[in-house]
């Protein structure tokens, strides 16, 4: 507390030093901020489906036509006698038409197969899922809704449990609500209805319109279902040629998926931040060093009084937190302001994947709050072993106001180095930074 007092003391004495330092370090930890929110949100974070980890996504593979969905057929297939998944389940996008609510309303929904909500392991937050008997073709139709359909349309009122609604002109039954949390993996859909087990679409081998997902079985590697996967698809080519040659099964982590290419522009983007960052510490270091070397008169004074060499690297230290700390506050102000303005700026989230999971929340401000005190440490240690090493008798003759001790011009050279060295670190020929600083 004593070193903190006199921290507070310290840093009010020079106004335009704090104010100039502080704001250097709130642009790069508000940079740092707003992108690791991102990354996060995106890279880091796992999906909100339960037990996430052994989740996949199922796809057919073709040399000249690349990557596509699955047959009905072939989905129903895995799901009956593939041993390296637990559950299989798939869903495929449709327009719907809302009527009877005022104003029409046309929204994207989902078909999906019976054990699609088992898959997710997501309970509904009204209602309940459907079952086998409203996965049979001779069953009424039934529906469940998404959180904001249900508070956009129907002023989420409870009583639609239950209770019919009108879907392209037909009476649909709504039996459950989910949580505003739970999207299917491409965030598109606003409710779900159940593909009929017994009907024809679960027999069509030709068309590659279902996009199925899975819950790998406890101890099966990706590998070890890709080789299941590999064996079904030549049985099935075998057996099917006109449906099936050419094609092979294949599976991947389903975080991956849903992430897509963002994931190498967002790992440059953080590297190029923690280059900023670096930058960030070298400059305030600078200013450190220059304010430590104007005060070796007052540092000698305290060191010819009794003060140890050691409590003054505490008190500078303390300083350097301090002012990190300030500056820590004022970025994750600056980062909030910038998630803001990002989400702002892109309607819907603009195609980025998991966008409403995008927020200072828990993780990114422990990460924050981190990297606020690596950075008053970084910036900090250099002058204050540049002080500690005072000589109170140089420092106290009148011509040691003419030169900077040696030990204060080494440092002040490694940091001009340094600071040069990241601020021109670009590839001669693009003008961007080599893959080399990035992880």
């Amino acid at each position: 507390m004593p070193d903190l007092r006199h921290a507070f003391r310290s840093l009010a004495r020079t106004p335009g030093f704090t104010v100039v330092a502080a704001l250097t370090l709130a642009l790069g930890i508000g940079a740092s901020t707003a992108i690791f929110s991102v990354v996060h949100a995106l890279l880091l974070s796992p999906l909100r489906y339960g037990d996430a980890r052994p989740l996949v996504q199922l796809r057919s593979s073709h040399p000249q036509q690349g990557f596509a969905g699955l047959a009905p057929a072939t989905v129903m297939e895995i799901a009956t006698t593939a041993q390296s998944f637990e559950t299989v389940a798939a869903q495929t996008y449709y327009y719907y038409n809302l009527t009877k609510i005022g104003t029409a309303a046309r929204i994207t929904g989902l078909q999906a197969t019976a054990d699609y909500f088992k898959l997710w392991q997501v309970a509904p937050l009204l209602g309940r899922t459907w079952n086998a008997d409203d996965c049979r073709a001779a069953s009424p139709p039934v529906v469940v809704l998404s959180e904001q359909i249900w508070r956009k349309y129907y002023a989420a009122n409870p009583g639609i449990l239950d209770q019919p609604i009108t879907i392209d002109d037909v009476a649909v039954t709504v039996i459950g609500i989910m949580p505003a949390s739970f999207q299917d993996p491409w965030g598109n859909g606003g409710l779900w209805r159940p593909i009929a087990t017994d009907g024809d679409a679960p027999r069509d081998r030709s068309s590659r319109y279902w996009s199925p997902f899975a819950r790998l079985r406890p101890g099966v590697t990706l590998a070890q279902a890709n080789a299941e996967l590999a064996t079904l698809a030549a049985r099935l080519s075998e057996t099917y040629p006109e449906n099936y040659r050419g094609w092979t099964l294949v599976t991947g982590d389903l975080q991956r998926a849903v992430v897509g290419d963002y994931r190498t522009g967002l790992l440059v983007i953080l590297g190029a931040v923690g280059c900023v960052m670096l930058i960030t510490c070298t400059n305030v270091a600078g200013l450190n060093v220059v304010r430590a070397a104007a005060r070796r008169k007052e540092l000698a004074v305290r060191i010819a009084l009794g003060a140890s060499r050691g409590q003054l690297l505490g008190e500078l230290l303390a300083e350097s937190l301090l002012l990190a700390l300030i500056g820590g506050v004022g970025g994750v102000l600056l980062g909030s302001w910038g998630i803001d303005a990002l989400l702002a700026t892109l309607p819907g989230g603009g195609g980025i994947p998991r966008a409403d999971e995008i927020a200072l929340n828990g993780p990114v401000l422990a990460a924050a709050l981190l990297l606020t005190l690596v950075t008053g440490l970084v910036f900090g240690l250099a002058p204050g072993f540049t002080a500690a090493r005072v000589d109170a008798n140089d420092a106290l003759k009148a011509t040691a106001r003419s030169s900077a001790h040696p030990a204060v011009r080494r440092v002040r050279s490694i940091l001009v180095v340094t600071e040069i060295a990241l601020d021109v670190f670009r590839d001669d020929d693009t003008g961007e930074m080599p893959a080399v600083c990035f992880p």
